[in-house]
Formats: structure tokens, sequence, C-alpha cells
């Protein structure tokens, strides 16, 4: 036998081990997608091959597939792969495929439908359970578990690996049998697409514009569309850049300027003239060239073409003689800093043949600041981790001292919420194929979990389809965990604890990874041999800026040495997502129905309390808010039990401040009563605090913290009514009859389910607040509520208050299925758009809310009109009322900086470009980050008014811009303007607040709609970016990229009606351009007729103009 055969032998073998593989694993090859089938390839099976051939070379996925292609394994249909099955009574097609090409033979077979996983015909195939097919592992039961892990060896199948959602949502989704056949009938109603528009599921994507069109008539009105035809024109140009770049036709062009690969680089600065000379050349030495055209082929006012025989300003043609030249001069002058491209096209003619030869020109305007903040070194993506499984071994970490303040009972257990394998495997499969392919049993499983998930989310289905979508968001909470794990790293002796090592993990003081005190991550030796399979778990004892201080059980100390290198596992915290899980199931067992489903039948439906009027307020500021009095004086009054009251606080109304209002007046007013006071983030819980401390005595106050927070980052004023132990250095938690001696407890909504362990008595809180209830997700909103709260109509029920905005930044999740089957929405958004009570109706007053349960708050006393007006309109009805400080608010309505005085907004247009560097994902605008320095410089060398530096916020959406900005400032011995993201601004206010918004990539020609936004593609990031100024708010960006989101659009047009719009201009109005392009495309000749006449031939076969179906679509 030769080597080479021995070889494809041997690549074969590895292949039907991969497929064994993924039936041992659950997993159904048949009709996963290429994409989906490399990423378990590369993560799962590669890390299962290095754990029992360690040191064994890996086979590239590709060399795999293609040699299961080759032997008639597997085919390719699209991207899609299925098992190649021959007839069971065709010697013939056997015979046939043995003596024709393999790939012949797939390609008229595409169609076949009886595919089966196991053939006779291989016999190399190993199939599951049989000798060769077993393996060692299974998923470590303490990995995610709150306690630390035993030593312990495994060898026995286990558990699933999760699979990215991302990739499962956006496969194409298998059809299930009951709209087969309507699908069928609606494709043989096309009976030839044209080029770049497939057909996928129910919707038709037209990939040179990105759109996705849901009916024919859809289909047709975007094909006879303008900007289709130059989508089409221009990608056909993107694809043949490579010969429109290369000389030809004895024609050289060069040009006395960088360049590289047909673009000419030009470096300006601002306001400075710059110019180069193109220069033609004829190198035949007996043959003319006439230069038909030469044309910007969109026009940028930066550049300027003259030449003197006037070809570029279409007044002549120019021959060029043999071995003659011809010169063009560009003359470049930018008023911002930017990138400006253009295609610069040549149109020829050579003895009656015409060709073209194109150059791209790119002027990079730039700034002291932006050569700071280039990028430091080329973006790589960061190599794919091998997704190790947990080691065969686990050996016990060393574990934090004894916690010995822990008081309370747990009276309550906690169970652990595992998710099943069976909804494991559901979700590797992804939630919308076919049922067929699952065995009888998984029929039945999938079949239930849809009923519960697509219908609305109901009393009945309440507990299984939060338990079911909390599952979704653990599964893809372990895969983007593992992107934080580190390979052949070192770690270093701990000076102050010899028992310790340190750490180092880039991102940690960013929260990535979020590694807290008491938390744990696995460490595996860099080698071979036996050691190999075994983990070593390390608790955490310290958390600093960007490291840990770890403590590891003594067989790794032993072997430690100064350079051993390491690869690390990361693990999350698996307490607060089976806090949950346990609220749910006690809501049900607890008989919360009347509370998390009010009708009208139940609401305002018990006694309420009597209340000495008139209220003497605390703060005198409420006196003249009718909203807020009247908040005040329900709550106090219990009117809308057992519903809870919702306060809904639009930017800068009050809306913290009325329920500290209110639990001040609670505090006065009922001796016996008991709060429970929480909030999703300890910052907004200490916020609560340090208000009620201004009034209520400190022994009346807990605030109840976690173990695992740090002393040292809790506000002055609250560590004086904290949990904490000076003695032993530790926090505690008082027993249950110390916690009655406190009226106020105040804890995030996590820490509140300690409480719910101890099982205090359903009547022990008279009321519940929830402020930033929008942020929580319904099953973390619900953790302090159920097992305490009661709505018994013979006992006396709490008042449960949630208090937020709907319209500003929910729950962040990281699961596309829960997001899909709507677990980002909070449960205040639900009260109030999906519970009729809760709803805003239209009444004979007029329209608005049953003011009994729910009150919006309308006075806004943060932002200048002009600041508040757009998000008002868009996302408040126009209810908001201007209340803020006069004085205050038009501090810069008269500020030299501004296009138009006394119009305190700005958008200054940059065409910079997003860009990424090393391995970090996140991007950055260097041009963007020279025009926040421009203003922050301006506005503290205003003259008319000393602004102190903490007055200024700089917003941006992605951590890259935000830490170049950092940087900038801090050289600038600037450290009190504070930088961050549009998440940690939610709350916060400034009085000159700008926005970095970062996106930008313009192409040579910008006709794509397929810009990524990202973070800005959201209403409610918009809202609260746009509501933290109070008297100057400057956002910076790209007009052409923004515009495609209709939010942003909306705030480019009102600066631009109002004065406020400065920076690059796009010369003309989106139509406008698109025509000058098109004309300027069939002047050069560049122009693919004969593809926009099969369009157009389509078009017509289905009589766009008078199809009365289409008509209907409009």
């Amino acid at each position: 036998m030769s080597e080479g055969v021995s070889h494809s032998q041997g690549i074969l073998a590895r292949g039907n081990d991969f497929l064994r593989f993924l039936e041992t694993q659950g997993q159904q090859l048949e009709g996963l997608s290429k994409t989906v089938t490399q990423s378990i390839y590369d993560t799962q099976y590669l890390t299962y091959r290095c754990q029992i051939h360690p040191g064994e070379p890996s086979i590239p996925f590709n060399v795999v597939l293609k040699t299961l292609i080759d032997n008639l394994v597997l085919h390719l249909q699209g991207d899609i792969l299925h098992y190649v099955s021959f007839q069971s009574d065709s010697a013939y097609a056997q015979s046939t495929a043995q003596s024709r090409n393999p790939a012949q033979y797939l390609h008229e077979n595409a169609g076949a439908s009886n595919f089966h996983p196991l053939q006779q015909t291989f016999p190399n195939f190993v199939r599951p359970g049989s000798s060769g097919a077993a393996f060692s592992h299974e998923r470590n039961d303490t990995v995610f578990n709150d306690r630390g892990a035993k030593p312990k060896k495994k060898k026995h199948p286990g558990n699933l690996l999760a699979v990215d959602q991302h990739i499962i949502i956006h496969r194409t989704p298998t059809v299930c049998k009951e709209t087969s056949e309507e699908l069928a009938a609606f494709q043989a109603s096309i009976s030839h697409l044209p080029n770049y528009v497939t057909l996928k599921g129910q919707v038709f994507d037209c990939s040179p514009c990105g759109a996705k069109c849901t009916s024919k008539g859809e289909l047709l009105r975007h094909l006879d569309g303008r900007r289709h035809r130059l989508s089409v024109i221009t990608m056909k140009l993107k694809s043949e850049r490579e010969s429109l770049i290369l000389d030809k036709g004895k024609i050289q062009i060069r040009a006395d300027c960088e360049g590289k690969n047909g673009t000419y680089f030009i470096d300006l600065r601002e306001g400075v003239v710059s110019t180069i000379n193109v220069t033609i050349k004829n190198v035949s030495p007996d043959h003319m060239v006439e230069l038909v055209h030469c044309e910007m082929l969109k026009r940028i006012r930066v550049f300027t073409l003259y030449d003197e025989k006037d070809v570029t300003e279409h007044q002549n043609k120019v021959t060029i003689l043999p071995d003659s030249i011809y010169k063009v001069r560009i003359t470049a002058m930018a008023k911002n800093v930017g990138n400006y491209h253009t295609p610069l096209g040549f149109h020829f003619n050579l003895d009656g043949q015409e060709f073209h030869i194109v150059r791209f020109i790119h002027a990079r305007c730039k700034s002291a600041i932006t050569d700071q903040v280039k990028s430091s070194k080329p973006y790589k993506r960061p190599p794919r981790h091998s997704w190790r499984r947990e080691a065969a071994e686990i050996v016990e970490g060393f574990p934090l001292p004894k916690w010995s303040g822990d008081n309370l009972p747990k009276k309550i257990a906690l169970e652990r919420y595992r998710i099943p394998d069976s909804l494991r495997k559901i979700i590797n499969h992804g939630l919308k194929v076919n049922l067929d392919k699952y065995s009888e049993i998984d029929r039945s499983e999938l079949s239930s979990l849809r009923s519960v998930l697509e219908k609305p989310l109901s009393w009945e289905s309440y507990d299984k389809r939060f338990s079911a979508m909390n599952h979704f968001e653990e599964t893809q909470m372990e895969v983007d965990i593992r992107k934080y794990d580190m390979e052949a790293v070192t770690m270093r002796a701990y000076q102050n604890n010899r028992r310790l090592l340190m750490l180092e993990v880039p991102g940690l003081s960013e929260n990535r990874p979020s590694v807290l005190r008491g938390d744990w991550l696995y460490v595996r030796i860099c080698t071979e041999g036996s050691t190999a399979d075994r983990e070593y778990q390390g608790y955490v004892h310290e958390v600093r800026q960007n490291e840990v201080a770890l403590g590891f059980n003594k067989k790794l100390m032993d072997q430690y040495v100064k350079g051993l290198k390491f690869n690390v596992r990361f693990v999350f915290n698996r307490l607060p997502l089976r806090l949950q899980h346990r609220a749910c199931s006690l809501a049900k067992d607890e008989g919360l129905e009347d509370f998390l489903f009010p009708t009208e039948r139940t609401i305002c439906s018990r006694n309420m309390n009597i209340l000495p009027l008139p209220l003497m307020l605390y703060n005198k500021d409420l006196e003249n808010n009718d909203e807020q009095k009247k908040a005040i004086h329900n709550i106090l009054s219990g009117i809308s039990r057992p519903a809870p009251y919702l306060v809904f606080g639009p930017p800068g109304t009050g809306k913290t401040v009325t329920i500290v209002e209110a639990m001040m007046q609670i505090w006065k007013h009922f001796k016996k009563c008991r709060i429970l006071a929480c909030a999703p983030s300890n910052s907004a819980a200490d916020l609560i605090a340090i208000r009620l401390l201004k009034i209520i005595p400190k022994n009346d106050i807990m605030r109840l913290n976690a173990f695992s927070r740090s002393w040292d980052l809790i506000p002055k004023d609250v560590k004086a009514v904290s949990n904490y132990d000076h003695g032993s250095g530790q926090y505690y938690y008082p027993g249950q009859d110390a916690m009655e001696g406190y009226k106020i407890i105040i804890c995030t909504l996590v820490t509140a389910g300690r409480l719910v362990s101890a099982n205090f008595p359903s009547c022990h809180f008279s009321h519940f607040f929830v402020d930033e209830s929008g942020h929580a997700v319904e099953p973390e909103c619900i953790i302090p509520l159920a097992g305490i709260l009661t709505t018994d109509p013979q006992l006396e029920c709490g008042q449960v208050v949630l208090a937020g905005d709907p319209e500003q930044l929910g729950p962040i999740l990281r699961s596309p299925f829960a997001i899909e089957y709507k677990l980002d929405v909070s449960l205040l958004q639900r009260y109030m758009t999906t519970c009729e009570v809760y709803k805003r109706t239209d009444t004979a007053g007029g329209t608005g809310y049953d003011n009994r349960i729910i009150t919006k708050l309308l006075q806004n006393y943060r932002s200048h009109p002009a600041i508040l007006h757009l998000p008002n309109q868009s996302f408040y009805q126009g209810e908001l009322v201007y209340s803020a400080d006069k004085g205050k608010r038009e501090t810069f309505c008269r500020w030299e900086g501004l296009p138009k005085k006394q119009f305190p907004v700005i958008f200054h247009g940059v065409l910079g470009q997003d860009e990424r560097e090393e391995r970090s994902p996140s991007f950055f605008n260097a041009a963007e980050v020279d025009k926040v320095w421009y203003y922050i410089d301006l506005l503290l060398q205003n003259k008319g008014y000393k602004l102190n530096p903490k007055d200024i916020g700089v917003i941006s959406p992605y951590r890259k811009q935000v830490q170049k900005i950092q940087a900038l400032l801090k050289k600038k011995s600037l450290k009190d303007i504070h930088v961050g993201s549009v998440e940690e601004f939610q709350g916060q206010e400034r009085l000159v607040i700008i926005v970095s918004t970062v996106r930008s990539n313009p192409d040579y020609l910008s006709l794509d709609i397929q810009y990524r936004l990202g973070f800005l593609k959201n209403p409610k990031r918009f809202n609260v970016t746009l509501t933290r100024a109070k008297a100057l708010l400057v956002v910076i960006g790209n007009p052409q990229t923004l515009s495609h989101d209709q939010h942003w659009k909306s705030f480019i047009d009102y600066c631009k009606e109002n004065g406020g719009y400065t920076g690059f201009t796009c010369e003309q109005e989106e139509e406008e351009e698109l025509l000058e392009l098109e004309e300027r495309l069939k002047l050069m000749k560049l122009w693919d007729q004969e593809e926009l006449d099969k369009t157009a031939e389509f078009v017509q076969d289905y009589g766009i103009r008078n199809d009365s179906a289409i008509m209907r679509d409009k």
C-alpha cells in the first residue's frame, strides 16, 4: 500500500471518528450547516482528540470534510451537509458512482432525500458504544457549584457541550412539515430568480444590497429601484477590482505619492492644501491611445481634478502619442480630520478597443491627537481557543477562611437547577428544526417546549417558560465565558501570602471576565502525560485592578516554579441564575397570580391605609409637582394592592427622589413598618441609602452587602450602616431577630435571595421597593418577592412599588434564544405593554394611565428644552414638561462653540474610520477622539463660564474608544472627566455630554446598506445617550453611517433644521447622489447593462406595474 493511500485512509478514519463523536454527543449532522459543523469540530472534537491522544497532530476541518465528500460519506448542498445514501435496489447506482468523478455524482444526486446516518458501505465507521468509540469525560458537576469541588475522577460519557446560539439562530431554519406544502407553492411561483437573490425560507435575500423582502411584490419593487441597480454594479466593480487596477492596453499610471494595490494615499492636515500628480504613460512605440474620460466616480469636495486639456471637466478627449505622457493633478484639502475616499476612473480607447483602469484615492487628514491614538499594533483575530472539556480529575483548591458571620437560618432550600441534557440537545440543534429529525421522546419534548414559548406568557406557563429561558441564557454564558480562557500563561508568587499565586487577567478591570472574591477558576499545567487531564481549582482570595490572588491545593503549590505555564479555564457563578429559578417556582407555589397578572377584578381590592392630610414632605422641592405627590400618596395608601404600584420615571423626572420620599413618609407614619428596598446594582442601592440617611437615623437602616463585595468600593456614608464586622474584617448577616430591629433593609435583588432562604414571615415586610426595575429580567425582579410577599386576602399583603422607565436600557442578555422569546422584557415593561390595566388608554378626559396603580412623572428637571425635545417626542408622547432651572440649563446658550446660538445641541460630522488593534474586538475611531478633545479643550478655555472638568461626561458605546479617550485625558491631567459606556451613564447626568458614536466605515462607493451599527442600532440606547446632558449635548459621528438608523437620522435632521450641524456634510441628498453616481458610471461605460437587463426582464415578467397582488402588498 502506497504512503499516499495510507495517509488518505488515515484522514478518512479521522473523519469517521468525528462522525462517531457527533453521534456520541447527541449531535445530528444531517442538515447542519458547514459553519456550525466546523465550529463543533474545531472547539469540541479537537479538544476531545487532544485529551485522548496528547501530542497528536490535528487535521484541518476542510481536509477531513473533503475526504468524507470524496469517499461519498457526505455531500454538501449549498452550505448544508447531508449523508450520502445509494438506492438499495440499484447496483447500477453504485457501479456508476464508482466509475464517475465523485463531485459529478454528488452534483447529479443533489436532490436525493433518503439519507441515512450509518451506511454498511463504509465498514470503517465506528458506531457509538463500541470499544473504538469510548472516551473519558463527564461534565464536572461542581464546575458551576457555589461551593468548592471535591477531587474526583470521571471515566464515563457526560453531558453535551454548549454550542454558540448566535451560530444556531442564524442557520437557515428547516421548514416544519405543516408549512412545507405552502412553501413549495411559494417557491414554484418564482421560476428564475435574478443573480444575487436567494430564497431562504420565505424571505428573499438580495446580497448586493442586504435587503430582505418577504413578498414577491416587495422584491419586485426593490429590484426596480435605483439603489439595487447601483448596488449590483458596485458589487461587480468590487469583485473585479484586481483586474481594474492593472495597467493594460500599453498604458501605465503612476503617482508621486505613497501607493499600494491600486490606492494612492495622501496625508493631510486640516486646512492645508496638498497636491499629487498622476502620470499616464503610453508605453507603446507605435500606437496612439485616446483618454476618453477621467472621472471621480464619487464626488468628494475634498478632491479637485485638473488637467491641461480639460478631460476631467468632460470638455475634451486627449490623444496620448506613443511613448508619451499626460498628467492629471489632484488637489486635496480637508477642513476636518477624517478619511476621504473616492475611486478615480480612466476610460481609454486603443484602436477601437475600449478599456478601463481604476485607481483609488485615500486622503487621511490627521492631527497631533490622531497620531497619539493610532493603532499600536495591527488587529489580529484572537486565536480560537480549544474549548477544553473539564478534566477527568479536578483537584480541589485552597478555600477562603470559613465565613463565621452568617447568622441567618437557611430554611428554604436552593436547588441546583441543572440544565437537562435533553434541553441542551434541543438548544444545540435549534428550536425551529423539522420535528421529523428527532426521536419520538425528543419530538414530544421539543413540541411541548415550543407550545410554552410560542404562546403569550400566562400564569399556567410561568415557571416553565422562565425556566427554559434561563437555561437558554446559561448555555450561552457557558460559551461566552470560555472566550476569556487563556493558554500558556504564567503566575507569580504572592509576596503577602505564600499560600497564594497571582494571575494577571486582561480586561478584569472592565469585568471582562467578571471575577469576584469567593469565585474560582481552573488551571491545567501545560504538560503531557498523566497530569494533562488534571485541573486544579483556584479560589479567588483577592481581586486587584488586573490581577487575582488564587488559592490552590498543596499538590499544585509543590510543583510550582517560576515560569511554569498554565492553561486557564474560567467559569461563572450560577447563584443568580439559581435564585431566579427558585423565585419563579416559589411564585407558583405561593400563588402570586394576582400580583404577576393583575386584572381589573383584582387590582385595588384591599383596604386602604388612612393618611393624615396634607402630607408634610421632607423634600420641599416636591411640593409643586402634582405627579410626584400623587405617587407618594397612593403608595402610602396602598390603593393598588395586591397589584404593584408603578412609578414610570422618564429621564430627569425624579423617580428615585419620589420613592425615597415615599419611604421616608412610610417610616414617619407607620410605626410597625418594615421596608425592603432593592435595586439590580450596588450603586443604585447605595444611592437609596445615601438619600435616606439624610433624614432617617442610622439605627433604623441596614445596608445588606454580599460577601463578595469589596469594602473599599462602598461609599463612606453607606459604610456606617453596612453589615461589616471591623473586628473580623468580614461581612456578616445578622440573625432573624436582629433583622427585625431595622425599619429599612437595602440590598441588591440577588442579595435579597438570602432573606428569602431565611423564610421571613409573609407579613414581615410591609413595603417592597424595586428601583431601576427596568434593568432586571423578570425572574431577577421577583427574587425578593417570591417566598416573602403574599396576596392571600386573609392576610395583610405588602405594598410593592416598581420604579423605572421601560424606554431606557433594559436587561443585558447573551442568549439570542432568550431574547427571541422576550426574556429581555423586564417585569415593568411587561406590565406596561401587555397588562391591560397598566396600559395607556383613551378616556373622556384625554389619554393617560390609571393613576390608582401607575404614575407617569412629567416634570423634567434636567435638560434644556432643545436637548430633551427629540426624546420627548420619540418616546414620551411629547408630555414631558421642561422644568430644569433656567439659569443652569442655559449656561451654554451663547457659547462660542455653538454653530447656532441659543441651540445647545451639536452634531459634528466626521468621516473617520473605525479600527481595531491587537486582539481586541472592540472598535475605536481616532478622528472622533480628536474632535472629542477639540470640544473639551474649547470648553475648558471658555472665558464666559468656568467649567469644572467633573461637569463633563464623555459617552461611547465601544470599550476601546473609552480606553483611548481615557488615556488621552490622563496625559492631559484631566482624570476628573468621566468617560464611559451608555450603560455606565444610565441614571447619571452631566452639565455637558459629548458622545462619540465610533462606527464609520466609508467605502469608496458608499452604497452598501449593510452598515453594522452594532450597539448604536438600539432605540433605548439612543434615548439614554441623548438624555444625560443638562446644558450642552455634542454628538460626533459619521452622518452617512448613522443615517441608516431611523432614530439617529432623525437626530441629524433635527440638528440640520435648527442650525446645530457642523463638520463634514453630505453634499447631496441620497437620491440625488445615487442619480449622479449612476450617470457617472454610465458615462465611463462601467455599467453592466446585460445584468441589469436580466433583472428588468424578471421584473417585467411578473408585471410589477399592473399586478394587483403587489398593490395589496403595498
